[in-house]
C-alpha cells in the first residue's frame, strides 16, 4: 500500500515541528549547560522549569517517570496523575506522540492514525540459538532470511530470478553464511575491516567443526560465500562487484547482465546513502560496461551520528541542518523502556547518571574549575555503576578524580528533577528525528526510482522489544512485484 501524499504532507509536518525554536533548543543545550548559574531558560520551558507539583509524594514515580508513562500509556494514567502534569504539557507530548512512524514488527512503516508501546517481555518472539549469535542478532538475521526468501520468491514468479547478494557492512558475515546455507545463494561479503573478515572466516571454520564434532552432516551446499576487505564508498562498491560476478561461471551465462540485490543490516552512517547511491547510478548507467545489474536492496541503517556532514541534511530539500544532538537522540527508542525489568533499571540509571554529572558540573564550576567538569585536564570519565548508588558515594570518587573535597556539596534535587525533564524530552524527540530521517529517505528514493521501474517502501523488518531499536529496512523492489 502506497501513502504518497500522506507522507509528503507528514513529512512537512515533521520538518515544521522540528524547526521550531522551542523543540531546537532541546537539541542546541547540553544538560551539562543546564546547571551554570548564569543560565536563563527560555521562557517557553517555564511550565515544565517551574514545575514541582506538591501533592507529588516520594511513593509516586518521579516528574520524567510520569512523563514518561503519559507519552507511553497516556490510557494507564489516571485522572489524579494525569491532574499533575500540566495541561500545556501533555499538549506537548501528545503532539510528540502523533508525529512518529508507526514501528510495529511485519508492518510498513507508516505515519500513526494510533502509537502505542510495546507491553513488557510480551509476546516477543525468542529466535532458536544460533550459533556464535545474541538472542537479538540470531532475530535480526533470521526475520532478514525470512524476509528476503519471501521477496525472491515473488521476484522469481515475475521472472527475475536472482541468486547473487552483495551484504554491505557484512562484520562477521552472519547474514552471509545464513543467506548462503538457508538459501542456496551466491553471496559477497563487504567491510573495511581485516579484523571483521578474519573473524567472520574464523567463525566459518568453527562452525565446521561444531558440526563434524558433532557428528552431523552439512547438507550440500548450491550457493557460495566470498570475503572482500576494501574502503567502501559507491565507486569501490561498484568495482567490487564488478569484479565478483566475473569470477565464477552461474547458471546465468545466457543472461547479458547478472541480477545483484544488495542487503545490509546496520549500515553505519553515510554507508546506508552510499549503498542506495551506488544502487541508483548502475540502474541508470546505460554504458552496457557492467556484468551486472541491480534488481532490489534492502538497508537498514543505524548510527546517524556517524553520517558525513554533507549527508546531515533533507535529501528532498526541505530547510534542515541535523545537529550533532539530534543524530545522536535519533537513536532513542523510549517506547521500548518497559520491555524488561532490567531494562526499565538502565534506563532509570542513565538518567541519575546524567543529572549527577551535570549537577558535578555545577559544583565544580562554583568551584572556579572550568565548565565541562574538567580540572586540570582531568575528567570523571566513566565510573562503576554502583558509584551512583548513593550521593556521597558519587561525591567521593569525583573528589579524587578531581583532587578536590566536594563531600559536602548538596543535592540539588529541584535542579536534578529540572535535568531529567529536559533529557526526557530530549529522549522522545530522538524517535521524531528518526521518522524524520526515515521519511525523507523513502521520498528522495521514490523521485529518484521515477521512470526506472522499481520501487521503495519501508518495512518494519525486526520487533524492537528484542533490543533491535533501528528495526526500519528501506526496501527497493521492482513495482510491478507486490511485496508483503
Amino acid at each position: 500500500m502506497e501513502h504518497t501524499d500522506s507522507e509528503d504532507a507528514f513529512l512537512d509536518r515533521l520538518h515544521n515541528f522540528l524547526y521550531q525554536s522551542e523543540v531546537e533548543r532541546f537539541f542546541a543545550q547540553h544538560p551539562n549547560g543546564l546547571t551554570s548559574r548564569d543560565y536563563v531558560p527560555p521562557a517557553s520551558w517555564g511550565t515544565w522549569w517551574n514545575w514541582n507539583p506538591t501533592d507529588h509524594g516520594s511513593s509516586n514515580p518521579s516528574r520524567w517517570e510520569l512523563l514518561w508513562q503519559y507519552y507511553s500509556e497516556p490510557q494507564k494514567v489516571d485522572s489524579d496523575q494525569r491532574s499533575l502534569i500540566p495541561g500545556e504539557l501533555r499538549s506537548f507530548i501528545d503532539s510528540i506522540r502523533d508525529l512518529q512512524l508507526v514501528r510495529t514488527c511485519d508492518f510498513e512503516t507508516r505515519p500513526p492514525s494510533t502509537i502505542s508501546v510495546c507491553p513488557a517481555s510480551a509476546d516477543v518472539r525468542v529466535e532458536e540459538a544460533i550459533h556464535g549469535m545474541s538472542p537479538k542478532k540470531a532475530h535480526e538475521v533470521t526475520r532478514t532470511v525470512e524476509y528476503l526468501k519471501e521477496v525472491l520468491g515473488r521476484l522469481s514468479a515475475s521472472g527475475l530470478h536472482v541468486q547473487h547478494i552483495v551484504d554491505v557492512g557484512a562484520g562477521q558475515a552472519y547474514l552471509s553464511r545464513a543467506l548462503r546455507d538457508s538459501l542456496g545463494l551466491h553471496v559477497l561479503a563487504l567491510d573495511w575491516s581485516d579484523i571483521q573478515s578474519d573473524g567472520a572466516k574464523r567463525r566459518e571454520k568453527s562452525k565446521k567443526k561444531v558440526s563434524k564434532g558433532q557428528g552431523s552432516k552439512e547438507p550440500p551446499q548450491t550457493g557460495s560465500l566470498s570475503y572482500e576487505t576494501l574502503p567502501i564508498n559507491p565507486r569501490s562498491l561498484q568495482e567490487v562487484v564488478q569484479n565478483w560476478v566475473t569470477t565464477f561461471k552461474t547458471s546465468f551465462q545466457e543472461v547479458e547482465k547478472v541480477p545483484v540485490l544488495f542487503v545490509a543490516l546496520h549500515a553505519c552512517g553515510s554507508l546506508t546513502l552510499d549503498i542506495l547511491r551506488t544502487f541508483l547510478f548502475a540502474l541508470k548507467d546505460s554504458s552496457g560496461r557492467r556484468g551486472w545489474r541491480p534488481a532490489g536492496a534492502l538497508v537498514v541503517g543505524c548510527c546517524y551520528n556517524l553520517l558525513d556532514s554533507e549527508d546531515q541534511r533533507s535529501l528532498t530539500g526541505r530547510d534542515i541542518k541535523f545537529l550533532e544532538n539530534h543524530l545522536q537522540m535519533a537513536a532513542q527508542a523510549p517506547l521500548q523502556w518497559n520491555r524488561s525489568s532490567d531494562v526499565a533499571k538502565r534506563i532509570k540509571l542513565s538518567f541519575r547518571k546524567t543529572a549527577w554529572r551535570a549537577l558535578l558540573t555545577g559544583i565544580i564550576q562554583e568551584r572556579g574549575a572550568t565548565q565541562d567538569c574538567e580540572v586540570v585536564g582531568k575528567r570523571l570519565g566513566r565510573v562503576n555503576d554502583a558509584v551512583y548508588d548513593s550521593w556521597p558515594s558519587f561525591l567521593h570518587v569525583a573528589s579524587e578524580k578531581f583532587g578536590l573535597d566536594l563531600a559536602r556539596a548538596e543535592r540539588d534535587q529541584e535542579a536534578e528533577g529540572r535535568i531529567e525533564i529536559f533529557q526526557f524530552f530530549r529522549c522522545v524527540l530522538g524517535p521524531v528525528v528518526e521518522s524524520f530521517i526515515l521519511l525523507d529517505r523513502k521520498l528522495w528514493l521514490r523521485n529518484e526510482l521515477v521512470s526506472t521501474g522499481q520501487g521503495v517502501r519501508l518495512v518494519n523488518l525486526f520487533d524492537q522489544a528484542t533490543g533491535s531499536a533501528r528495526n526500519v529496512a528501506i526496501v527497493v523492489a521492482p513495482s510491478s512485484v507486490t511485496l508483503c
